[in-house]
């Protein structure tokens, strides 16, 4: 009794140290090109600042792009972007009034190593506000594939050069 007691308090001390914030996860998922992409977002119900984060692996170095989007009608729905960073990269924000609300866009791009990657939003909601983006994924070929496709433009090349001077010899024949 006396083990169980203890193994349950460690446990719950285990809990109690762990980061309140948790990244979420980001699922890539594979696409017939080979690319692959994720879907991520969040409520912010809270009013004041925020941080929230997003983690996502890449299977192989690849270029990693991410968008960022967020619309809002009133103060209360609205979510102000005050920075975004994709593996430290930041992202380009951008924003812009129309007659319906207030809406704010953002984008990053880079070349990225197989392994995990982090996307962070920082920023300030009104109380009601949600943002979301995707994250796209497209695979960089292998140098292997890049020798074997110089190859092939070689052996074409051959080819037409061997059929360009077949062409110039002229055959004549007498009767």
């Amino acid at each position: 009794m006396k083990r169980l007691v203890a193994t349950a308090l460690v446990a719950l001390s285990t809990f109690g140290i762990a980061p309140a914030a948790q990244a979420a996860e980001i699922i890539l998922v594979p696409h017939p090109s080979g690319d692959l992409s994720g879907f991520f977002g969040q409520t912010i119900s809270t009013l004041g600042p925020f941080n929230s984060t997003f983690t996502f692996n890449v299977p192989r170095t690849s270029r990693v792009g991410a968008t960022l989007s967020n619309f809002g009608v009133s103060g209360v729905t609205n979510i102000n972007f005050g920075s975004a960073f994709l593996n430290g990269t930041p992202f380009n924000l951008i924003s812009f009034i129309t007659p319906q609300g207030e809406a704010e866009f953002g984008f990053a791009s880079r070349l990225s190593s197989a392994g995990p990657h982090t996307l962070v939003v920082n920023g300030s909601s009104g109380g009601g506000g949600s943002f979301a983006g995707t994250v796209s994924v497209s695979p960089i070929p292998e140098p292997s594939t890049w020798a074997l496709m110089l190859l092939g433009f070689g052996v074409v090349g051959y080819s037409l050069r061997r059929r360009r001077q077949r062409a110039k010899v002229t055959k004549v024949s007498f009767a």
